[in-house]
């Protein structure tokens, strides 16, 4: 076994000339007993460095401090010296967990090992020489392993990926109806390869009326829509080169839910997968190339087409598979386009959110294009902005979208882990799986935006933003917001909240986190569920630290979220909660509390720091509670909190109308509307505007914050002193200023 050699880290280390240097031959984990410690960086002791990518300055953010770095990598050598052992299973998409657990190994000094398993041939994918080139969290290893670990990769092999590469771009291995909006390209090339495509995907009325036969057992939404769109006026018309008439055509699809437009993308893929076709189906919960028939993962959530997307265009871009490459560079800016313009559909969520992160950093430390790399620099520094308005002391406040319940530890879920490592919190924690992609990459958020996640800011700040529908690439989607969410942020606590005009099942619509020493406290108070419900029927509003939430009476009960230890005391009909640094002022009305209960199920361990209280509806009038919170630097003390609220605050219900007025003198006034859960919101009786308030984020005259207008294209955040800008035209042009 070769020793290794162990150096310090340089002295004013920066962003384009720190090196991660790993070692090599490496048999097992011996390198715990002299291997890297907090402050180290391994060697290879042969003297050649594994350097992290080099960049054009252009399109680099501002070099972060020495001592930011230095911190940053002792936070990842934590992580690292935890990762011992990787499953070297293959089979299905287990490469999402394994591939990058590796990695974490690799770095911890198991190097031949994990060479072994990325060389691995997997049977399971023939047509692509045994690499798997399918599922999308495989996609995103396998862009990684190729383009990080190639110096440790043999030559054999390297020939291998890149003959499977070739093959797997060869043509566009997930056709989709979206290349309508190619169609207007202005890369050369893109608009007559979709043209081309389109063409074969527009199949006849009487060949659409025969899948609606043969479909209907395992299908009838689909039979069903696509009956209606055959016999649609002109359906076979040729649309020629007429970008509206495509438009429209695709509409026609697109009305039908996702399962009925990816149903027709599957039975028209012009190029079906080699060894499954064009798949058996049904569209739905099955989504292996023997049902898709795609010859990649066909799954569109932003996280998985960004895997998808991302990696199509590096490989395409490596074997020279230019039709594929151009197309993707069109996709790849539409997002960016789409995220600067009118949101991102899966909304900061506490699971995926830090999923879609990773294949961007991919991109931008490996696209050789330097527009492509700008694109990728932008995406990340929205979505790190994103992710740094939510997170705080290590948790993630406020609403998401597809949240499943991290409201639960120190750290939350995902996402607050993967920015806690970024960012950095109050503890030390083992990284997630994925979050190694930020340990090899070169890329660092901007320091305006490090500051905003640290909430080093002009406090407290308050947001009005707007999230999009999910598809908002649709036809006619992007017209409005769907969302709108009111974001506050206190010195030691942040409270969210979000309504829509109907209901959302994967969307966690309130959550307030409190600071304490080594993290935070949540608490939640939703209706049916403790998380991932936004009910039909909800109606919130928000103002600052006041919150109102109503609903007109019906069997669905209220659900609490208390830290079990938390002292607490009803008074004059308020519930008060002392929180540490929060203190909280509840009023439930029409609602019968219910006694605290410990979680149980799957949330017994998670949640063991929580109870819940479940509060029925006691009748048939509005039902609900008035939240006001109280903040440590504002209040010294909880009994200073609650001698204020019962003096100053005052509550009153009339009819269908609920007005909470704070210790502080804030008024806020919440009318339920019976046509949708849009209702009338009114702070110090000035009314909110559903109509006209679509930023994106907007904190208002605040000195420091974020803004961003709808459809406008810049981001503009200040935090701690520092501004970055960064705005993307709708032509995908990129500039920024930090």
């Amino acid at each position: 076994m070769m020793n290794t050699m162990i150096i310090n880290r340089p002295a004013g280390l920066s962003l384009t000339s720190t090196l991660l240097l790993v070692t090599a031959g490496l048999l097992g984990c011996s390198a715990h007993a002299t291997g890297p410690t907090t402050k180290d960086i391994v060697k290879r002791d042969n003297g050649v460095a594994v350097t992290r990518p080099k960049h054009d300055p252009a399109t680099m953010n501002q070099p972060w401090p020495a001592d930011m770095e230095s911190a940053f990598w002792d936070r990842a050598n934590h992580s690292i010296a935890q990762y011992t052992t990787f499953s070297p299973a293959t089979t299905g998409e287990h490469e999402k967990w394994n591939y990058p657990t590796a990695m974490w190994c690799y770095l911890n000094g198991q190097h031949a090992p994990v060479i072994a398993f990325f060389e691995a041939p997997d049977g399971e994918h023939p047509w692509t020489d045994q690499v798997d080139l399918y599922w999308c969290f495989t996609l995103k290893g396998q862009a990684r392993k190729f383009f990080f670990f190639e110096p440790e990769l043999s030559d054999a092999y390297k020939q291998r990926m890149r003959g499977a590469m070739k093959k797997w771009t060869a043509d566009d291995p997930r056709p989709t109806l979206e290349l309508v909006l190619a169609l207007d390209s202005d890369i050369p090339g893109v608009k007559e390869y979709a043209s081309q495509m389109l063409h074969a995907m527009k199949v006849p009325a009487a060949t659409v009326l025969k899948w609606a036969d043969e479909t209907e057992p395992i299908n009838k939404e689909f039979a069903a829509h696509a009956r209606r769109v055959a016999a649609t006026p002109g359906y076979d018309d040729d649309p020629g080169d007429d970008t509206a008439k495509w438009m429209a055509w695709w509409k026609l699809w697109a009305d039908g839910d996702w399962k009925v437009f990816e149903e027709y993308e599957r039975l028209s893929n012009p190029y079906p997968h080699p060894d499954h076709g064009t798949g058996t189906g049904p569209v739905g919960g099955a989504w292996d190339p023997k049902v898709r028939g795609t010859r990649a993962d066909a799954r569109n959530t932003d996280n998985l087409r960004s895997m998808r997307e991302t990696t199509a265009y590096l490989f395409a871009e490596e074997v020279g598979n230019d039709n594929v490459k151009n197309l993707y560079k069109e996709k790849l800016k539409r997002f960016t386009v789409g995220l600067y313009h009118t949101g991102m559909g899966e909304w900061d969520s506490e699971t995926y959110h830090p999923h879609t992160i990773m294949p961007w950093l991919t991109l931008y430390d490996y696209a050789k294009d330097p527009e492509v790399k700008l694109l990728a620099k932008a995406t990340l520094d929205w979505l790190h902005t994103a992710a740094a308005l939510k997170f705080h002391h290590g948790g993630f406040a406020g609403p998401s979208a597809r949240d499943y319940g991290g409201a639960a530890r120190n750290l939350g879920g995902p996402a607050a882990e993967y920015a806690a490592l970024i960012f950095g919190g109050p503890i030390d924690h083992k990284a997630g799986y994925d979050e190694v992609h930020i340990a090899l990459s070169s890329y660092r958020p901007p320091l305006a935006v490090v500051n905003l996640a640290r909430k080093d800011l002009k406090l407290p700040v308050e947001h009005l933003n707007t999230k999009p529908t999910y598809s908002h690439w649709l036809p006619g989607a992007s017209d409005r917001p769907l969302y709108f969410e009111t974001m506050y942020l206190g010195e030691h606590f942040t409270l969210g909240s979000v309504i829509t005009r109907g209901a959302a099942g994967d969307v966690a619509p309130m959550k307030l986190t409190a600071k304490h020493d080594t993290g935070v406290w949540y608490f939640t108070a939703n209706t049916g569920k403790w998380y991932n419900r936004l009910e039909a029927g909800d109606q919130r509003g928000q103002y600052e630290n006041l919150l109102i939430h109503l609903r007109k009476g019906d069997d669905k009960p209220f659900l609490f979220q208390v830290p079990k230890d938390a002292p607490q005391q009803t008074d004059a009909g308020i519930w008060f909660i002392d929180l540490g640094t929060t203190y909280l002022a509840v009023r439930p009305f029409g609602l019968e509390l219910g006694k605290p209960q410990p979680p149980t199920g799957n949330r017994a361990k998670s949640y063991s720091d929580y109870h819940f209280i479940n509060a029925t509806q006691t009748g048939n009038a509005v039902a609900g509670y008035a939240l006001e919170v109280g903040d440590k630097a504002t209040y010294p003390t909880f009994d200073a909190f609650t001698k204020a609220v019962k003096s100053k605050s005052k509550f009153q219900l009339e009819g269908e109308a609920a007005t909470l007025t704070s210790a502080d003198g804030k008024t806020l006034k919440v009318t339920r509307n019976a046509q949708h859960n849009l209702p009338g919101v009114e702070r110090d009786g000035k009314a909110r505007d559903w109509d006209s308030e679509f930023n994106i984020y907007d904190a208002g005259d605040a000195e420091e914050g974020v803004w961003l207008g709808w459809q406008e294209g810049t981001l503009e955040v200040k935090a701690g002193g520092k501004h970055f800008t960064s705005t993307v035209g709708t032509d995908g042009s990129v500039k920024f200023s930090e």
